[in-house]
């Protein structure tokens, strides 16, 4: 690894760096907010911290007095970690991801809340009554009178219906007949095609309860509408909200109300958000009525983003989109680059083509290769051999290989069978929910895996939390989630029984590690249930209704269709067959998604995966297609001949070239960008494309 200590950097660029931090001093001074927009490998996070600092020697009296704090808002807890460890021990700057924050705001405004959550319960019940008027799986309850839809009603809402319903509803046709004669026989037309049956019957139940939660909302007996950092979807009926949701009631409740925006500005008279191009566009709007209401008033408010445009690759991110949403703003950019070579720098210049131009810091960097290799897709195993031999690669340097092949990174990275699973999963191969399959299964980020990952996830890092002597009981269970007639058992004697109970979990499949996890869930131990509870989140108290869960996330509840017999059978079949996957190859996949690999000479990653980080060697393999977009990197590559300014690309080909500039940006010292042709794929225009980028660059062969 470079040690970047020992490079030297002329006292004419230190100058015009600090002129550049200077900047922001002098927006703190005039009250002006700013948008710190800057490449890869400038230094964003110095200059944050820096930021930070300056604002507390100039207002840190003066907030400490009034009791007020700096909000620094971040994308992932790691970036959080990194920020507080570099401010060390202050109390006047809170850092936290952006969802910690807001629930922190706005969940003390109860009343608030629970109208916009009536709202939101109102538009969930008219969207399943409208589904029973409008989707064809719901005709044979449309034939039915009023009178049968209430006695249907009445029969399917008592208790004992209820849970056989859910007991058999995901089972053969002829087995969910046999569990409801009377409605057979009453309504034969309903039960005509079971796999309609039951999600009519699903419809009605989830109306049931959304309606009875509505109506417990004008109750001063209501539960409160709570926040909960496990979930990704909305529990509407019992008034929980996931991620999403929360950012939306945020904006509604402070947009909506002027004396919230003057309660936040007041108490937290200046916003630093890092990472602001995936910041999520609800959260921008929030902050800019903030803004715009506090100079309206006439309070103090300083707002500070921090990022580059061009490393916006997530759809869900503001991107240039900022500038639209939060007006006013002064910009401020840095064209030097503290990370690579000026050789890759050079590259990476042209690929973003929007006019910022970056130059490195030092005066002198060390030795530096850039390769470009355009071959075959068959060649890809010799450059992967011949740049081992060529950079002398090994465990203490080693290769990084971006691929672009989801499927391939995670052969490679040894859960092959895991994405195989997924894959292969009825709601991945619908429509456009394959494209959710990498931030899904992929993503190194725990907000965004899919449902049914993130529970698996929650599982394995229970599991390692366990076997770590250093875990403490809170890490396992949340004390302040705790009823308070468990809360009286935390006494030595029943910790040292849990922890005992929790240290003889074992298996060397999940499905056998689960099994004995489950076997001592709800036996009378409060403690031990409470840790499997919130790990799990969800209404799952065996492996028989995990793998229900599984059948309805992954299989069933995808789309209007209604599955067979056969393919239930062989849904149900797939999951067993998950589950039975060795417990090595699933903490494979943890390990992954921690950035916790084992050490090895080759490392692979998706491009995404490699967001926020930087190696000294990097293989770019390039193809013409990515996901289903069969021309993503060849339509991208046609615009380089003729340097087509990047403020004209198609949103298509602004994705792509975001995403290769974040790529080339990730290495220091070496880079091999090699592109594997296709059959029809001409190499000669190939290389012409990307020669007009990598001018003077060596071939691998």
């Amino acid at each position: 690894m470079i040690d970047y200590k020992k490079l030297k950097i002329s006292d004419t660029n230190r100058i015009k760096e600090q002129q550049i931090i200077d900047q922001i001093g002098q927006c703190i001074d005039d009250g002006l907010s700013w948008i710190f927009n800057a490449g890869a490998g400038s230094g964003k996070t110095y200059a944050l911290e820096q930021s930070l600092k300056m604002l507390l020697d100039k207002k840190g009296p003066q907030f400490y007095i009034h009791g007020q704090k700096v909000l620094c808002i971040t994308y992932t807890n790691a970036a959080a970690d990194e920020i507080k460890e570099r401010l060390g021990n202050t109390p006047l700057v809170l850092v936290s991801t952006i969802h910690e924050r807001m629930w922190e705001i706005i969940g003390p405004y109860k009343d608030q809340l629970m109208k916009l959550h009536r709202t939101k319960l109102r538009e969930a019940i008219i969207e399943k009554k409208e589904q029973l008027q409008e989707q064809s799986w719901a005709q044979a309850y449309r034939n039915l009178s009023e009178q049968q839809k209430n006695e249907l009603l009445e029969k399917i809402n008592s208790e004992h219906v209820r849970d056989v319903f859910f007991q058999v509803c995901n089972s053969k046709a002829q087995t969910v007949r046999a569990a409801f004669p009377e409605i057979a026989e009453e309504f034969p037309g309903l039960m005509k095609n079971i796999g309609n049956f039951t999600k009519i019957i699903r419809c009605l139940y989830s109306i049931n309860s959304l309606a009875k939660a509505l109506d417990k909302t004008k109750r001063k007996t209501c539960p409160k509408v709570k926040y909960d950092p496990r979930l990704n979807t909305d529990r509407l009926s019992k008034m929980l909200i996931s991620h999403d949701t929360l950012l939306e009631y945020s904006y509604l409740l402070i947009s909506r109300n002027e004396r919230l925006k003057q309660i936040i500005c007041d108490k937290y008279p200046a916003v630093f958000v890092d990472e602001f191009q995936d910041t999520n566009p609800m959260v921008v709007k929030t902050i800019s009525s903030i803004h715009h209401h506090a100079l309206k008033i006439g309070h103090s408010f300083l707002v500070g983003y921090y990022g580059d445009i061009r490393q916006n690759i997530y759809d869900r991110g503001v991107g240039a989109k900022i500038f639209q949403l939060h007006k006013g703003l002064t910009p401020i950019q840095k064209e030097f680059n503290r990370r690579s070579s000026p050789k890759i720098i050079g590259v990476a210049n042209l690929i973003r083509n929007d006019g910022l131009i970056q130059q490195s810091i030092y005066e002198k960097f060390p030795t530096s290769e850039i390769l470009c290799e355009v071959c075959p897709a068959t060649a890809r195993d010799e450059i992967v051999e011949k740049l081992c031999d060529r950079w002398k690669i090994s465990i203490d340097n080693p290769l990084h290989c971006f691929e672009l092949t989801n499927e391939l990174v995670a052969k490679k990275s040894g859960f092959e069978d895991i994405y195989d699973f997924f894959k292969n999963c009825r709601y991945y191969k619908r429509g456009r929910n394959y494209e959710l399959l990498r931030d899904h299964l992929l993503a190194q980020d725990e907000t965004k895996l899919g449902d049914v990952q993130k529970l698996l996830f929650r599982l394995l890092d229970f599991k390692k939390k366990v076997k770590n002597d250093k875990t403490s009981i809170n890490n396992l269970l949340q004390i302040s989630r705790v009823h308070p007639d468990t809360k009286s058992k935390f006494n030595i004697i029943n910790i040292r029984a849990l922890v005992d109970k929790l240290h003889s979990l074992s298996g060397e499949t999940l499905a056998s590690y689960l099994e004995k996890l489950f076997e001592f869930y709800q036996l009378g131990d409060d403690l031990y249930d409470e840790c499997i509870r919130y790990t799990i989140a969800e209404e799952i108290d065996s492996l028989v209704s995990l793998k229900q869960y599984m059948l309805e996330c992954l299989f069933v509840n995808v789309d209007d269709a209604v599955l067979t017999d056969l393919e239930l059978q062989d849904s149900s079949t797939s999951i067993d067959n998950f589950l039975n996957i060795k417990m090595d190859i699933f903490e494979c996949w943890y390990d992954f998604i921690n950035r916790t690999d084992k050490k090895s000479d080759i490392i692979y990653h998706t491009f995404h995966s490699t967001k926020g980080l930087e190696f000294d060697n990097v293989l770019i393999l390039l193809t013409k297609k990515f996901g289903r977009d069969k021309e993503y990197f060849s339509s991208l590559l046609k615009t380089f001949p003729e340097k087509i300014d990047a403020k004209y690309d198609s949103t298509e080909i602004g994705a792509a070239r975001n995403l290769f500039y974040v790529a080339v940006t990730r290495a220091t010292k070496k880079l091999c960008v090699a592109y594997l042709a296709d059959e029809q794929e001409q190499l000669s225009d190939v290389e012409l494309q990307l020669g007009s980028i990598f001018t003077k660059v060596n071939s691998l062969t």
